[in-house]
């Protein structure tokens, strides 16, 4: 049985492992508490050790979940990133301009800017 401290260190770690004695194959569950590494003998039934194998991903599930959600989003985000910086000249050459995501039409003072900016840089070609 598995105390209450026990079932909190296997929420984020812990394994069942294989070993073999002779000819014969024990499974063990293996997991720290505190820096110290327990081990619970699970006896030689298989189906019991994959049962055990199985809740241990039940219990880990919503937290797998959470960590692919967070670098999916990271993910997204990065390419927000690249594609805004990517498309902010071209959108200031026909007087458009970044608001947060949104785009919007530049103000007069600001395309009068962006059109100085594209003059200079045609005379200095």
């Amino acid at each position: 049985m598995l105390g209450d401290e026990e079932m909190n260190a296997l929420r984020t770690q812990g394994f069942v492992t294989a070993e073999r004695r002779g000819s014969n194959l024990y499974f063990k569950l293996r997991f720290r508490v505190h820096g110290k590494q327990r081990v619970r003998y699970l006896g030689r039934d298989a189906t019991l050790a994959d049962r055990i194998r199985q809740e241990l991903d039940a219990i880990r599930a919503p937290k797998r979940i959470l960590q692919n959600m967070h670098r999916v989003d990271q993910h997204a985000r990065r390419l927000l990133r690249q594609m805004k910086s990517e498309l902010s000249p071209i959108l200031a050459v026909h007087g458009y301009r970044f608001h947060g995501m949104a785009i919007r039409k530049a103000r007069r003072d600001e395309l009068a800017e962006t059109r100085k900016e594209r003059t200079q840089t045609e005379r200095d070609q």
